[in-house]
C-alpha cells in the first residue's frame, strides 16, 4: 500500500471516529481547535535564574555567520547570541531593540535610525553608528546570502555615533521587518575582520556561544552586562540538532530536553505523557516547488496540471492531522496579504486528476513524464514528498523523491539547478516580501526558472514599498489574483502551524506569528 494510500486512509478513519464518539464512545484526536492547546506557557514567578536550558530543533545552523546562513531556520540557532536592530515581537509587531527607534523620511527615501546607547558586543567592541553600516554593506556584499532581503539599500551613512541614515531606492516597508530577522544581525566589526565567526561567533546576544558542535549543538551561557535582563532568565542553553521527529520526542519525554519543537501526530502523546504543547497558525508555507527552466515544467499548462494534481486537502488533513492548512494562496489568514476574495484557492486550484491529464494532453505529454523531487531529510517533509509522488502517478508523472539535509537540498535545487522539483517548508516570512525576495521573484534563490510575469513583478514591487500594511495591502491582493491565473514556479500545499513542547517545569514561552522559533525569556522552575 502506497503512502498516500495509507493518508487517505487516516482522513477516512478521522471521520468515521469523530462520529463514534458523537455516539458517546472516547473523545476524538488532539485537532488545532482544543482548547487544550495553547499559544503560550506565561512566565512562572518560581523560575529558577541558575537553570540550564536545553532545547532540540528539526534542523540546526548552516552557518554561525549570518551573511552565510542559508535558511531561515538558522534563526533559533542565532537569536541568542545575535540581537537585530528591529524585534518581530511574538504579536507580529515590529518593537525596539538594538535600533531604539526608526522614521522614514517624507519622500520615502530614507529610513533614519537612533540606536541604543551604552552597549559592547561580547569581545569588548563598541556597537554604534559604524558597526551599523560595516553590517549592512557586509549583507549587502557579492558574497552575502541575505542581499535579496536588502538589496534596495542604495547607501548606509553613520550621521553620528548613535544615527544611522538608510538610503533606499524602493521596499522600505519590507526592511524594517527585515532588519528583524538575519539582515539586521548585528556582528563585531572585530570579528568579522578576524574571520573567526564560523567558529566563534560574536554578536550583542543575552548569551554567547562557548561550544559548538558543527552540524550538531550549540552550548550557551549568559552575557555579563548584557542589556535587557528579562531576556536571560536561564544561566546556560544548550540547542541541538535531531532530525528524526520520534528521536526528539523522546528526548524531551526522558528529561534529556526541556522542549523542542514536534510533530502534528505527536501532539497527543505528548500531552498524554506530561508536556505542554503550543501551537498556532504560522505564514510557514509547505510548498512543492518547481523549476521552471526545465521541460516541461517551463510550460505553464504543465505546472497548472501538477496545481490540479495535488490533493491539499489529503495531505493538509489527513498526514498532517490538520496541523497544515490546506491553501494554494500563499499567505495566512492572519496576515494583511490574505486576499478574502480568493480565501485559501481551493476552489480554484482543486483538487482533479481528471483535469490534469487533460492539460498535461493540451500540453503535449499524455502520457505524463519523469521528475526528481528532492525533499527535506526530516520525517515530515519526506512524507509528504512520498505522498506529492503517489497523487503525481495517478496523472502519469513518474517521479522519484531523494531526501537531502539542507545544505546538499539547497545545492541540488537553488544552485545546480539539477532537480526538476523541491518540497520543502519556506521559512520565516517575517514580512509578505520575504516569500518574493526568496522564492518567487525572477532573481529569487529559490525560482531557479527565473519565471514570473512582468505584472505580477511590478505588483510585488508596489507592494514592498509603503511603511504602513494598510497601503501594501491592495498590492498584494491584486497580486494573490493574478497568482491563481498563472501559477508560478510555487506550488502552495498547505500553511504549517508552529508547535513545540515543553516539560511542566518550562515557562515564559510564545508561538510567533512570524513564525520563527524565539525562546527570548525562557524560564526553568526550581526543581
Amino acid at each position: 500500500m502506497s503512502r498516500y494510500s495509507r493518508t487517505k486512509m487516516m482522513v477516512g478513519a478521522l471521520a468515521v471516529g469523530l462520529l463514534v464518539a458523537a455516539c458517546g464512545a472516547p473523545p476524538a484526536k488532539v485537532q488545532p481547535g482544543d482548547d487544550s492547546l495553547k499559544t503560550s506557557i506565561p512566565l512562572a514567578k518560581d523560575f529558577d535564574p541558575t537553570a540550564e536550558f536545553k532545547w532540540s530543533h528539526s534542523s540546526g545552523a548552516t552557518s554561525w555567520d549570518p551573511v552565510n546562513s542559508s535558511t531561515g531556520f538558522d534563526m533559533p540557532f542565532l537569536f541568542p547570541i545575535y540581537d537585530r536592530l528591529v524585534y518581530a515581537a511574538p504579536d507580529g509587531k515590529m518593537e525596539p531593540m538594538l535600533a531604539e527607534s526608526w522614521e522614514e523620511s517624507e519622500d520615502g527615501t530614507v529610513l533614519t535610525l537612533k540606536l541604543r546607547p551604552n552597549l559592547t558586543f561580547s569581545d569588548g567592541e563598541v556597537f554604534n553608528a559604524n558597526a551599523v553600516k560595516v553590517n549592512l554593506e557586509r549583507a549587502l556584499g557579492p558574497t552575502s546570502k541575505l542581499a535579496s532581503y536588502i538589496h534596495t539599500i542604495t547607501g548606509v551613512e553613520a550621521v553620528d555615533e548613535l544615527t544611522v541614515k538608510i538610503t533606499v531606492d524602493g521596499a522600505m516597508g519590507a526592511l524594517v521587518a527585515a532588519l528583524s530577522a538575519r539582515p539586521g544581525m548585528m556582528v563585531s566589526p572585530k570579528s568579522i575582520a578576524a574571520g573567526t565567526l564560523q567558529t566563534a561567533p560574536v554578536g550583542i546576544g543575552p548569551y554567547t556561544a562557548t561550544e559548538i558542535v558543527p552540524g550538531d549543538s550549540v552550548t550557551m551561557v549568559k552575557t555579563e552586562g548584557y542589556w535587557d535582563p528579562n531576556a536571560q532568565r536561564v544561566a546556560k542553553m544548550y540547542f541541538q540538532q535531531i532530525t528524526d521527529d520520534q528521536a526528539r520526542l523522546n528526548g524531551i519525554l526522558s528529561g534529556e530536553f526541556d522542549g523542542g519543537t514536534v510533530r502534528q501526530n505527536q501532539v497527543e502523546p505528548a500531552q498524554k505523557d506530561g508536556l505542554n504543547v503550543i501551537t498556532d497558525v504560522s505564514p510557514m508555507l509547505l510548498y512543492f516547488n518547481l523549476n521552471a527552466s526545465v521541460e516541461p515544467l517551463n510550460n505553464p499548462k504543465v505546472r497548472m496540471a501538477l496545481n490540479h494534481a495535488v490533493d491539499r486537502k489529503g495531505i493538509g488533513e489527513g498526514l498532517w492531522e490538520g496541523f497544515c492548512t490546506p491553501q494554494a494562496q500563499p499567505y495566512p489568514k492572519t496576515s494583511y496579504a490574505y486576499n478574502k476574495k480568493i480565501g485559501d484557492g481551493l476552489d480554484t486550484w482543486d483538487y482533479n486528476p481528471e483535469k490534469a491529464k487533460k492539460l498535461l494532453a493540451e500540453a503535449g505529454y499524455p502520457d505524463g513524464f519523469d521528475l526528481e523531487i528532492v525533499a527535506s531529510n526530516v520525517s515530515i517533509y519526506t512524507a509528504t514528498a512520498e505522498a506529492i509522488q503517489d497523487q503525481l502517478a495517478e496523472i502519469g508523472v513518474k517521479a522519484t523523491v531523494q531526501p537531502l539535509p539542507t545544505v546538499p537540498l539547497i545545492e541540488a535545487f537553488a544552485i545546480a539547478k539539477t532537480a526538476g522539483a523541491m518540497v520543502s517548508p519556506a521559512s520565516s516570512t517575517v514580512d509578505p516580501n520575504f516569500l518574493m525576495e526568496q522564492y518567487i521573484l525572477p532573481e529569487a534563490r529559490f525560482n531557479p526558472g527565473g519565471e514570473l510575469p512582468a505584472d505580477m513583478v511590478k505588483l510585488a514591487q508596489q507592494a514592498s514599498a509603503p511603511l504602513d500594511a494598510k497601503d501594501r495591502a491592495p498590492f498584494y491582493a491584486q497580486f494573490a489574483e493574478k497568482w491563481m491565473d498563472n501559477a508560478p514556479n510555487v506550488l502552495p500545499v498547505c500553511l504549517m502551524h508552529s508547535l513545540m513542547g515543553f516539560s511542566p517545569n518550562v515557562s515564559g514561552v510564545s508561538i510567533y506569528q512570524t513564525g520563527v522559533y524565539d525562546l527570548r525569556g525562557v524560564a526553568v522552575k526550581k526543581d
